[in-house]
């Protein structure tokens, strides 16, 4: 990822948090994860608000994906992600499976 792409994926993580976004997620088990409180989501339990995708600028290849998920019980989180031919192809089924 270059240095002007992480800028942008920065500068919109800080927008995220402003809007609330604050947990930190990850993918793992088939669930995401909330770094923080340890506390797990199922499919059924997380909507997708928003999801913007990054391209690096010196190598169109490398492709990045954040999600900013809302959740059942109130709380709001991102998750960044590789995307495309080397991206974790469970966490994408798992992304179709949610709601939008």
């Amino acid at each position: 990822m270059s240095d002007q792409e992480k800028n942008h994926l920065l500068l919109q993580l800080k927008k995220l948090e402003e809007m609330g976004y604050t947990d930190q997620l990850k993918f793992e088990d088939n669930k995401i994860v909330d770094l923080d409180q340890s506390t797990s989501y199922t499919a059924s339990q997380v909507v997708s608000m928003h999801e913007y995708r990054f391209e690096g600028m010196s190598n169109p290849d490398d492709l990045s994906i954040l999600f900013a998920l809302a959740f059942e019980d109130g709380r709001k989180g991102t998750l960044s992600a590789v995307y495309g031919p080397q991206g974790d192809a469970d966490l994408f089924a798992f992304m179709n499976e949610i709601h939008v």
